[in-house]
């Protein structure tokens, strides 16, 4: 496998994440005018566009979890990176190059203060499975969702994990920390700049771009 077959694997998983930020982040627009809205009786079209957001962010965030052998979920990308380590350039990366301030699960404390590709996405791996323990009822729940109420009509009435869109929401800043450090460090992609306290930075944006709009638009109905 090529460094460019593996870097478009992360856009892959970039994609997906686009779309769930692009979902969560009108979601949240609804929530702030959610008075103005059934004051205007604006309620049909925009529990339609609600409806919508709900089920694109879950079908998302799902492709990225979700444990398919033939999918590109973040599992399966962070193998075939992990098992093509050697492709990287092994030259010494030193840790005051990376700004931790914008990291809240990828501490690099554990690592020595100068440290190689393949160090860094052993880290990756650690942080990766150890997220995935502490998140498992999370992915379950979003996995159920889609299965019994997106994916199909389920009839059959069962029992499923729950989750909170507070918790989504860490999943999301846990993708944009994962996307943040391997591009940034092993492909030389920026995604944040060094003045940048948040990661993807950039891609946050450009996912925000529908929010924003939105934003200006229910505001202008406002000042009417």
């Amino acid at each position: 496998m090529s460094l460019e077959n593996l870097s478009k694997r992360i856009e892959g998983l970039k994609s997906n994440l686009f779309e769930t930020i692009e979902a969560i982040e009108i979601l949240k627009v609804i929530d702030t005018k959610i008075d103005f809205i059934r004051k205007n009786h604006f309620d049909s079209f925009i529990v339609s566009l609600q409806s919508v957001m709900i089920n694109s962010a879950i079908l998302s965030l799902c492709k990225i979890f979700e444990e398919n052998k033939d999918s590109n979920n973040i599992r399966k990308l962070h193998n075939s990176l992990w098992c093509n380590f050697r492709l990287f350039p092994n030259q010494e990366q030193t840790k005051s190059f990376y700004q931790q301030e914008k990291y809240t699960f990828f501490q690099l404390d554990s690592l020595s203060e100068r440290f190689t590709a393949k160090d860094l996405l052993a880290f990756v791996s650690s942080t990766l499975e150890s997220f995935y323990n502490k998140f498992t009822t999370d992915i379950k729940a979003l996995k159920a969702m889609r299965d019994t109420k997106i994916a199909h009509s389920d009839l059959k009435k069962q029992a499923f994990d729950k989750t909170t869109w507070e918790r989504i929401d860490i999943l999301v800043r846990f993708l944009r920390e994962y996307v943040d450090i391997l591009n940034s460090h092993l492909f030389d992609i920026c995604e944040s700049s060094d003045d940048d306290t948040e990661p993807c930075t950039l891609l946050y944006s450009d996912a925000s771009k529908a929010k924003r709009c939105f934003e200006r638009m229910l505001n202008q109905l406002v000042e009417k």
